[in-house]
This record gives structure tokens, sequence and C-alpha cells, in this order.
């Protein structure tokens, strides 16, 4: 009976750790936003980031599990293998760091939109040292760069959070990607109607994955190759728009 019990117990321990080999463990961005990703007590709940991430596992015949972190946490995960990807990010929203980036898959523009009686904008130069709202620990390249010290940051948690203060008139411009923007007028802010805006980047946010992770960034990458062949990656993101 005891080597029985002590044989079942062996083959628990086993069945744990071959179920933890068999998991891609993708990090998620807590100041995210629908139609990219709805969390529920810190958890990720749905959204474009979290059906990818599952495709992409699937693809592999694994599991996803998926680690909500601040923003000012991600290269550190991601360089030390902590968790093996994130599907949604640019190398320039991050400090140098050696990982593998997958090619451009959700295109996207990033703008700055402002209340109805706020002015036109021209360029750039037309908001200096004008609060803008922001997303704290997001950079703005374009901005930093056109406006230097210029550029009055006014940060939230996230993108929504921004809405909010621009439609209760606490900011006059706001910075928000068109995803979000789209989803929320459609979703939330049916009542919101945003004045002027200006085009501030058009981007295509990659997938990036850990040369230290436990599963080898190359078949991550072969993944997501034969998701977007395949169309699922369109697939994916025809479902929010």
């Amino acid at each position: 009976m005891l080597r029985r019990l002590l044989l079942a117990g062996l083959l628990l321990c086993h069945g744990v750790v071959a179920h933890a080999n068999d998991e891609v463990v993708f990090a998620t961005v807590d100041s995210n936003a629908m139609p990219l990703a709805a969390y529920e007590d810190g958890q990720l709940k749905h959204g474009i980031v979290k059906d990818v991430g599952i495709a992409i596992a699937l693809r592999l015949g694994r599991t996803a599990r998926f680690l909500t972190l601040p923003r000012n946490r991600l290269r550190k995960a991601l360089a030390e293998g902590q968790v093996d990807g994130n599907c949604y990010l640019l190398p320039t929203w991050m400090e140098p760091a050696a990982l593998s980036w997958s090619r451009p898959l959700f295109p996207n523009k990033d703008m700055v939109i402002g209340r109805t009686d706020a002015a036109p904008l021209r360029s750039a130069a037309d908001l200096a040292d004008e609060p803008i709202g922001t997303v704290l620990g997001y950079r703005y390249p374009e901005l930093e760069s056109g406006l230097g010290n210029r550029f009055r940051r006014d940060d939230a948690p996230d993108m929504i959070s921004n809405l909010r203060k621009l439609a209760a008139g606490r900011v006059r411009y706001a910075i928000v990607d068109q995803l979000t923007l789209q989803y929320e007028l459609r979703a939330t802010l049916r009542d919101f109607k945003p004045g002027p805006s200006l085009a501030v980047a058009n981007f295509a946010a990659s997938c990036v994955f850990s040369l230290k992770g436990k599963v080898p960034a190359a078949e991550l990458q072969r993944s997501v190759d034969a998701l977007l062949q395949d169309g699922t990656i369109d697939a994916i993101l025809a479902r929010y728009r």
C-alpha cells in the first residue's frame, strides 16, 4: 500500500510538472484597454491579446497562461525569461533588450484628440505647454522629440481614463490609439463626440518573445507565422472591429 501511495504521488508530481511545461506564459500590461484587454481583479478576461496568445499556444499543442504586470516590469520579465512573450509591443516602447520580435501584426494609429470646443491642431507644435492626457508608463517618441521639455503629460492609468477625463472637461486633449477610440465610442462612450484630432504615429505592433523563456522563441515565431498565413490573426482582429 505504501509503495502504491508513493507511486501515485510521483505520478501526480510528474503530471503537475508536465502540465507546467506545456504552458506558454504571456505577460499582459495592466494599462491596456479594450479591444486589446479587459481585466477583472487583475486577471485578463478577454480581448485581442488573450485570443492571440491562446491561438499561438494551441498551434504548439500547449496552453496559454497570462500574467498581468505593470508596464515598468515588462522589459525585465521578458529579458530574464520570467515570461515567454507579450503580444502588443513595439521596440521603441521599451528600453533596448535582446528579444525576438515577430512581424508586425496589429495595425494601429496614435492620435491626439480634443474636446469639441478645442482649437484645431495643425501640428504637434500646437500642443506645446498644453496638458495632454497620457498613460502612465507609456512613451510617446514623436511628441517627446517634437515638443521636448514643452511636452506636458497628464498621466492616467489607461486610455479609457483619459477619454473620460476628456469627456468631463478635465483636459482639452488626450492621446489615444485608434483601435481603443473606435471600440469605446461603440461600447461605452456613445454620447461622447470627439473634437479636432491630429495623427501622431501610424504603427503596427508585434509579438515579442524572450530568448530565455521556457518555450523556445523560434517555436513561438513559427506559430505566429502560421497564424498569419492561415488568416487566424485577421479573423481575431475582425471580431473586435
